[in-house]
């Protein structure tokens, strides 16, 4: 995935950033849904049992922490 380049005119960028935000967005729950997302979710919620985040947050922070 890569962000739209400044040479086109802005409707173009625009559409396309919208698609490459579509993409992660289908990227991030597939993996949310799958076996190791599951895994990540149970690991967090078993280290932090009433963080109060959902499992969106819990992975995107899983993700981010060591970035």
């Amino acid at each position: 995935m890569k962000a739209p380049g400044y040479g086109k005119p802005i409707d173009v960028r625009q559409a396309e950033a919208i698609k490459v935000y579509h993409d992660y967005c289908d990227i991030f729950y597939e993996y949310l849904d799958s076996i190791d997302g599951q895994e990540l979710i149970r690991l967090f919620d078993d280290k932090y049992p009433n963080s109060g985040l959902t499992d969106v947050k819990k992975l995107d922070f899983i993700l981010w922490v060591d970035v």
